[in-house]
């Protein structure tokens, strides 16, 4: 097993609403767990014994005893690091790895597939998942690809009412809940486009609407120790896309012939 707190990561989708609190305390108060007992930390949490040791054995540890051990070894090497420096290249490893143990290749193929053969590309994304909806456009439209990203409500209606089986939609959504880019991948589905999600979580309403689900780790745990930007795992991920992309023969030529457009426009 690798870090504690990134097998946490990687299985907070899978937990349940108690075990979820749990992950969440001890993410908060690892520090303080390193002597405490069980019954205690029950009490803290509002949960039973019982929970707590199923919570335990889900991200990998044989009890909860075994899971204050290899707290105890995060804690550790957390004070070895340098200050709010070392603390935030720690949240990064973290994020990364525990989104590339939760990342399906065969679903990221897929993906792009559907992609490269689209009619158009429509991205959907709110707030500062439309921030990552617009920078991946940008991309795509550098590789030539027919797409846009749509960030306002109204809009996203207006579009997946229109869209038909050659389309494909590419929606963002950290919790896999926000309203607007449910109803919009609803309606775009039932016009026949294919669903791409890239999200934090399994079984919400996004998901049970996705064709295909790209899973990132789930920030939500780091919330405390500052501003940490939400959309680290997913902009991973849409590297990862932007790489696999590129690699199509066709997507390649155009876009040289995007950067070298640029280049020139830059020296007139």
């Amino acid at each position: 097993m690798g870090s504690i707190i990134g097998h946490i990561q990687v299985n907070y989708p899978k937990l349940s609403k108690m075990e979820k609190r749990i992950a969440d305390y001890i993410m908060e108060h690892k520090e303080d767990l390193l002597n405490i007992h069980i019954g205690e930390l029950a009490e803290n949490i509002g949960v039973s014994e019982a929970t707590i040791t199923r919570f335990s054995r889900k991200v990998g540890c044989k009890n909860f005893v075994e899971l204050k051990i290899l707290l105890r070894d995060v804690v550790e090497r957390n004070s070895e690091t340098t200050g709010i420096i070392g603390s935030v290249d720690d949240i990064y490893d973290t994020v990364l790895q525990s989104t590339r143990q939760v990342l399906d290749e065969k679903a990221l193929q897929i993906a792009v597939t559907w992609l490269e053969k689209a009619n158009s590309i429509h991205i959907y994304g709110i707030e500062s998942s439309g921030l990552s909806a617009e920078e991946m456009k940008k991309r795509m439209l550098r590789m030539g690809y027919k797409v846009d990203a749509h960030t306002d409500s109204h809009v996203m209606l207006i579009n997946s009412s229109i869209l038909g089986q050659e389309d494909v939609i590419l929606a963002i959504s950290n919790s896999g809940e926000t309203r607007e880019v449910i109803d919009a991948c609803q309606l775009g589905k039932k016009q026949g486009a294919k669903v791409i999600s890239i999200t934090n979580h399994d079984q919400t309403p996004l998901s049970k609407t996705s064709d295909i689900l790209l899973f990132t780790s789930n920030l939500k745990i780091h919330e405390a120790k500052g501003l940490i930007n939400s959309q680290l795992s997913m902009i991973y991920v849409l590297d990862i896309l932007s790489m696999m992309l590129v690699q199509n023969e066709q997507a390649a030529k155009r876009y040289k012939k995007t950067v070298n457009a640029l280049n020139h426009y830059k020296k007139i």
